[in-house]
């Protein structure tokens, strides 16, 4: 009927460590899960003139063309509608 044997005190160090590892990485996560505000600017008349050229309006095809992040694009284009 054995139950689980006792560790060894390198083998307890070893997960203590680990423990520690994952509640740092936790604690990180935590503090910089706040969103941050967009700061890149997007040029507004190159994108109008790629919106009014294109049949079809993408939020990656409007960030290749103007050269900014897609979530930039997203974002002008939200506001845009």
């Amino acid at each position: 009927m054995g139950g689980s044997k006792n560790k060894s005190p390198a083998q307890k160090e070893k997960a203590q460590q680990k423990k520690d590892a994952e509640q740092k990485k936790g604690k990180k996560s935590k503090s910089e899960d706040s969103k941050t505000e967009i700061s890149v600017l997007i040029d507004e008349s190159q994108a109008l003139k790629y919106i009014k050229s294109a049949n079809v309006i993408t939020a990656h095809d409007l960030a290749r063309n103007t050269s900014v992040k897609i979530s930039t694009a997203n974002s002008f284009l939200q506001k845009s509608l």
